[in-house]
């Protein structure tokens, strides 16, 4: 191990993650040089930190928190230099916390989709229409969420037990929440974690699991009222290299065709019941595909004049939202609860 200053490492991994953010918010972009250097530094104090007899491991993590990313990725949702932004942020955290572990990532992923809503709700109000029953919607995943919470919550001191943190209850929570525990069975189990430890830790664990998941759920349901906010109609010959289609448009009979995409709920489901036909015809292949709203990438020239040469008169584009400032925001409330 090298000895650095903390401060040090902190002011100069800092000043490269707010250099990012700040190209995210007026290019919506991170340019690759910055994304690498912030890799590579981020890898350099995480591997100073973690140790040489640690390396395999460190190695493991980083490895485990890219693939990740990279499946959100592969799902839509997120663009490539979020990817590399998200596994810099993952490859420093051994040097600010000895405690990180797996979860550590998919703690920051859940917390920053958690943040993510109320960002959209202020960047694009005016946009967004809510539709009847939003209200009654808000309550449905706070009612979803309570069981999970309580559960994973009063599971907790047996986590504690084995020295783990908070990350695994939210992460026990939004496997619970998956599997939709019966509500019946919560509030007693809940009830028999306090009486058995009477700690009262459990409470400030189940507020904490259930603001989130009540927000994560809140964003899924909402889904269909953000997306349509987040794009508009462009003609193909106003399109430009880079802009990311909202709409898949597909080649059958040399005509162009486009595809209703089943939506995030519905691939979730699809994902969980294992449903590998419903998966595969969700992403179709490219030598199909002119345009493809399932993978987070800009069209290139040569999709946008095929396009053209199909005759499609216009294309729903997406406007990107800048979600490295959402990640940043995430990374120091999953600094403290890991």
């Amino acid at each position: 191990m090298i000895p650095i200053p903390f401060e040090l490492e902190v002011a100069l991994f800092g000043a490269l993650c707010l250099c990012a953010v700040s190209y995210d918010l007026i290019e919506r972009r991170i340019p690759d040089a910055l994304n690498y250097g912030l890799i590579l530094l981020g890898a350099a104090f995480g591997i100073n930190a973690a140790g040489t007899q640690n390396a395999l491991g460190y190695a493991g993590f980083v490895a485990f928190s890219f693939a990740f990313a990279y499946a959100i990725y592969k799902a839509g949702a997120w663009a490539g230099g979020d990817v590399k932004f998200f596994t810099a942020l993952c490859a420093f955290l051994p040097a600010i916390s000895p405690r990180y572990s797996v979860v550590s990532p998919l703690a920051l992923f859940l917390i920053s989709a958690a943040l993510l809503a109320p960002v959209t709700l202020l960047t694009h109000w005016g946009r967004i229409k809510p539709k009847e029953g939003w209200m009654k919607r808000a309550g449905k995943a706070l009612e979803a969420s309570l069981p999970a919470s309580l559960v994973s919550a009063g599971v907790q001191p047996v986590f504690y037990l084995f020295s783990a943190n908070i990350a695994y209850v939210l992460l026990l929570a939004a496997l619970l929440y998956v599997a939709r525990i019966p509500a019946w069975l919560s509030v007693p189990a809940f009830a028999a974690s306090l009486l058995a430890f009477p700690n009262g830790g459990q409470i400030a664990s189940a507020a904490y699991a259930l603001a989130i998941l009540s927000l994560v759920s809140m964003l899924i349901r909402c889904y269909p009222d953000f997306s349509a906010a987040l794009r508009r109609s462009v003609p193909v010959g106003e399109l430009k290299p880079g802009d990311i289609p909202a709409q898949t448009i597909v080649v059958h009979n040399r005509k162009p065709l486009v595809v209703r995409n089943p939506g995030l709920p519905s691939l979730l489901r699809s994902a969980l019941a294992m449903d590998a036909t419903a998966l595969k015809n969700a992403f179709p292949g490219k030598e199909m595909a002119v345009a493809d709203s399932m993978r987070a990438m800009g069209l290139a020239a040569r999709q946008i004049e095929q396009l053209k040469k199909l005759g499609v008169k216009s294309i729903y584009v997406k406007e990107s939202l800048p979600y490295a400032p959402v990640i940043l925001a995430a990374y120091p409330i999953v600094w403290w609860l890991v």
